[in-house]
């Protein structure tokens, strides 16, 4: 599933799109020998089907909120009962980006509570910044 993750081409559509196999494999690799504190594996009838992050973000000194989910598992409000889980460990301001593009992930964040702030160019694209007090 963590493969899929990062090879998947709908998951990674607005991250840069997929990567190599054998870069995937790292990186499920480097996440199993030293995973983060605050991530999870998102299961929905006992089967792993995505992932849900309280991590750092990479400008600000803040928490970032992060998620992906399998396709054939998204709009089913699976994600967001899982992010909102996940948040229910986060006390104070926490942060989101997204691509301006990824019209669904700007749902959920406003359903989670998050308000949009700004927007910015990374990655030569347009993203979101999103604040949840």
């Amino acid at each position: 599933m963590l493969i899929r993750l990062f090879t998947d081409r709908a998951v990674r559509q607005f991250l840069g799109g997929p990567i190599d196999v054998d870069v995937a494999i790292e990186r499920v690799d480097t996440l199993l020998e030293s995973p983060p504190s605050n991530y999870w594996v998102i299961c929905f009838n006992h089967q792993p089907v995505g992932t849900v992050c309280i991590g750092s973000h990479c400008d600000l000194t803040l928490p970032e909120l992060s998620f992906l989910l399998l396709p054939e598992y998204q709009h089913k409000n699976i994600g967001y009962r899982a992010c909102q889980q996940a948040l229910g460990y986060t006390r104070g301001v926490i942060v989101a980006e997204t691509q301006l593009k990824n019209l669904a992930a700007q749902r959920l964040l406003t359903k989670l509570g998050f308000a949009f702030k700004f927007s910015l160019i990374r990655f030569s694209e347009q993203q979101g910044l999103y604040f949840r007090e």
